[in-house]
């Protein structure tokens, strides 16, 4: 099968039968959209093309969108109990999710670690086939 004389020829960046031609890139920031031609040596344009890239797969994690443990764990931390343990040492803990706490300096540094200990802890239940995550709102991680 033939090609057509203006088709692009990969190894040069030009297009076959127009002398001088070359491959254009724009694109634009706001939109991701990348525009591609290929132009003669003219400038004419002999091709374009547009394209816009796909978002990346979000990751899965013991068969759940790691998007979704998030949102589960930052939903179930608004619903945490801090209090101080020691002098100068807080915990923060959600009433149900036993085995998953942080702690910290402050109440604040306690309760911001916790939804990351909490994403670890829904991870080590699903891993081992656990059917007892408790539901949090809307958020249900037990599979049928």
């Amino acid at each position: 099968m033939g090609e057509s004389p203006d088709a692009p020829n990969a190894r040069s960046g030009r297009a076959s039968g127009a002398p001088g031609g070359r491959r254009r890139r724009a694109s634009n920031a706001a939109t991701g959209v990348v525009d591609a031609f290929i132009t003669s040596a003219g400038g004419e344009r002999l091709g374009a093309r547009h394209v816009k890239p796909q978002p990346p797969e979000e990751p899965v994690v013991a068969g759940f969108p790691l998007g979704l443990l998030r949102r589960y764990a930052d939903t179930a931390a608004l619903h945490s109990v801090v209090r101080e343990v020691e002098p100068d040492v807080w915990v923060a803990r959600v009433v149900g999710l036993e085995g998953a706490w942080s702690d910290g300096g402050t109440p604040n540094e306690a309760r911001r670690r916790l939804p990351g200990v909490i994403v670890e802890w829904v991870v080590a239940k699903l891993t081992v086939g656990a059917r007892d995550i408790p539901p949090i709102e809307d958020i249900d991680l037990n599979r049928p």
